[in-house]
């Protein structure tokens, strides 16, 4: 007895749509891609109901011809790919040849298409996977393709659906997104015969920003550019000011064509390390260029999901990429200056300058008579523990990246302590105040991470020594490299005693060594579920705090200078390593509008 049947094309076509369609969004994604491969340079995308109703997307692209139109809806068929080999170097969004097919075997489907050299066009009208008409048809130049009544014929998908409103909200989230690959296509969303986003189509992507996110982000966005011979980066991320508490807005795109990628998520969490407090995520929006036949977009039913053939130097130079622009805005941005020496330091330039702040005292404030017990203050490399070696990819290039240069100085004036909390300084043109703490951190935070392994220690004369708790003694024994690493030498004393023998040099006093007990403490708190990364990042972080000056510890002005002249010279003086301000400005005009709103 026979069992095994070939299924009728309507169910087979049903199936298939499971694969491409899920939602209303997943229609207008696969539409809008065909729309930007057929050279569409404005997109209208309507929807009602959250698209359960009607979803139409029209575009001025090439248009089809009439039998073209016609074999559309047949599975398979496609105008891109001609051979196997076309698989691996896909240059088009829009390739499987099942996007229409899939639509109108669960909806009913309506294509009007012309093509500009035509004085007539054409119009295709199927439902549920069956022709109802197809004949000439008045239209403007372009195509428009309309779905209505999604899963009428499928109830049991109809029901996995979110409300409309859930359903619209993933249809302007995918729209954003889509309108940021194609900053050279004007994109029009209506929902409920209501526009809910707009974008001018110019071929800036700042505007495009601009028009969707409004001026508070895109004034807090940096530019990324890198090119080398196979791969170029382009561009906007934002400061460590501006975050969010998910990663919807980072957008990622490969060769035109929006990407869900996982190794770029980790390396943009990677970049921002120390930079934002936890659960905090950047912005980003990031274009990559590279040869067609290093990345597999084959790996998923909605082209969704990309494989790259070389991710992991694609990823050092991403991150690289990254972590050049972060410490290059450092060093331009009033808030990552470094105060120079004054005997090199040029003529002061105006307030609209990036410079350095260097500090001028006042005529009647006498001079330190002794100087800082410190090294003096020279930039050090933030990631030079963990720089990526140049990968294969990168050895024969050529980038472009502007040469990193220091701005000139300019003067600044210490007009006192705060509470005993936060330094206050006038700067021309606006006033600072900064957190003597969270500056304090940073600084250390770099200079325990610099130059590893090779760092001084203070040597105790008499080792200080402790008992631990089982779960304490296993993060001694654990963490026994990265403490040394830090300038931390413990060793085991007997029983559940430790002696520690050296503190970090960088403390210079201010740490006592019973204060290391508490430190033990604060590092075993869920210690055996911290990935090796985060256990070394947590010993480095709270180590920076324990050493740092506290909240309302008096400073006199002498060591204010020492500190911020420290600061300044930081690669990354944004936040403190918990991800917290380190400074605030408030500038004349902002100062003008409190005192007269």
């Amino acid at each position: 007895m026979v069992q095994i049947q070939v299924l009728p094309e309507t169910i087979a076509n049903q199936i298939a749509a499971g694969e491409v369609v899920e939602r209303p969004a997943s229609i207008v994604k696969e539409l809008v891609e065909n729309a930007l491969d057929g050279g569409a340079t404005r997109i209208d995308i309507e929807i009602e109901n959250g698209g359960l109703d009607y979803i139409a997307v029209s575009d001025n692209g090439c248009g089809m011809s009439p039998e073209d139109a016609e074999l559309a809806f047949l599975r398979h068929a496609t105008s891109k790919l001609r051979t196997a080999a076309d698989l691996f170097c896909i240059s088009s969004l829009g390739f499987r040849g099942e996007a229409l097919p899939s639509i109108a075997s669960v909806a009913e489907v309506e294509l009007t298409t012309r093509q500009p050299a035509n004085d007539m066009g054409y119009r295709v009208k199927i439902r549920g996977g069956q022709r109802l008409d197809s004949s000439p048809w008045g239209t403007p130049p372009g195509t428009q393709v309309i779905v209505r009544e999604l899963f009428y014929n499928t109830p049991a998908r109809h029901k996995f659906l979110k409300s409309p409103v859930a359903e619209a909200g993933r249809v302007r989230d995918l729209v954003v997104r889509l309108a940021l690959t194609a900053p050279d296509v004007a994109f029009r969303l209506t929902q409920d015969g209501r526009i809910v986003l707009e974008t001018p189509g110019n071929a800036k992507l700042g505007d495009a920003i601009l028009a969707i996110f409004g001026r508070e982000v895109i004034e807090q966005l940096i530019p990324v550019q890198r090119e080398t011979a196979e791969l170029t980066i382009t561009g906007l991320i934002s400061r460590p000011e501006l975050t969010r508490n998910n990663r919807r807005d980072q957008v990622f795109i490969i060769n035109g064509r929006l990407v869900q990628c996982r190794s770029l998520s980790v390396v943009m969490q990677e970049a921002y390390r120390s930079l934002l407090p936890g659960g905090r995520h950047p912005l980003a929006f990031l274009q990559l260029s590279l040869p067609h036949n290093m990345v597999d977009v084959n790996v998923h039913p909605a082209k969704i999901e990309v494989r790259l053939s070389e991710e992991r130097q694609i990823s050092a130079i991403v991150l690289r990429t990254l972590r050049d622009t972060l410490q290059q805005e450092a060093t331009v941005a009033v808030a990552a200056t470094a105060r120079l020496p004054e005997e090199t330091s040029p003529t002061v330039r105006s307030s609209s300058d990036h410079t350095l702040p260097r500090y001028v005292p006042e005529a009647s404030e006498p001079g330190p008579s002794v100087a800082p017990d410190r090294e003096p203050a020279v930039p050090i490399s933030f990631y030079q523990h963990k720089q990526a070696p140049v990968p294969a990819i990168a050895e024969t290039v050529t980038e472009i990246v502007e040469p990193e240069t220091r701005p000139v100085s300019q003067p600044y004036k210490i007009l006192g302590q705060a509470l005993a909390s936060y330094i206050v300084i006038e700067r021309e043109g606006g006033l600072w105040v900064v957190d003597q703490h969270a500056a304090h951190e940073r600084i250390i935070y770099e200079q325990l991470i610099a130059q590893p392994g090779g760092r001084t220690v203070n040597q105790l004369l008499v080792p200080y020594t402790f008992t631990v708790s089982g779960q304490e003694a296993g993060v001694l024994e654990n963490a026994h490299a990265e403490l040394a690493n830090v300038g931390f030498e413990v060793e085991h004393f007997g029983g559940n005693t430790w002696a520690l023998r050296s503190l970090p040099d960088v403390y210079r006093g201010r740490f006592k060594p019973d204060e290391f007990f508490d430190l033990l403490a604060d590092w075993s708190d869920g210690w055996d579920g911290l990935k090796a990364d985060e256990k070394r990042e947590r010993v480095l972080i709270r180590s920076a705090c324990a050493g740092a000056i506290k909240a309302g510890q008096r400073l006199h002005t002498v060591e204010m200078v020492e500190l911020l002249d420290q600061l300044w010279h930081c690669d990354l003086p944004f936040t403190c390593p918990h991800g917290r301000p380190i400074a605030l400005q408030f500038s004349s005009e902002q100062l003008f509008r409190l005192f007269h709103p």
